[in-house]
């Protein structure tokens, strides 16, 4: 699993940018997923969304607490939520999401 980042040279890159996963001592994402989300998304926009969709989705863990260390997943969470709102309006996509796509049949 690699890591690598070049500002804007790739659309890997440019993914990188737009999550704020741009530390190599600390990634978010390996290189092959990121690839992997690209391919499927089809578009570096749209792979931004689904990777603040994966990060949410890790974050959705309970908060933790003991004695003296807490760990608030949900801050987290509420965090990226709202760069996944504002990347949405950003690229224009705010009105797209799953239930927005009507199902239709061909033969009718």
């Amino acid at each position: 699993m690699t890591f690598t980042y070049n500002p804007f040279a790739t659309d890997r890159d440019r993914v990188r940018f737009h999550i704020a996963d741009t530390n190599a001592d600390a990634p978010i994402y390996t290189d092959e997923a990121l690839d992997a989300l690209l391919t499927e998304s089809g578009d570096w926009r749209t792979a931004v969304i689904a990777a603040l969709d994966g990060i949410i989705a890790r974050l959705g863990q309970p908060d933790f607490r003991a004695d003296w260390l807490e760990v608030s997943h949900s801050q987290a969470a509420r965090t990226f939520e709202r760069l996944r709102a504002h990347k949405r309006r950003e690229f224009g996509l705010a009105g797209i999401t799953a239930g927005s796509v009507r199902p239709t049949r061909a033969d009718a």
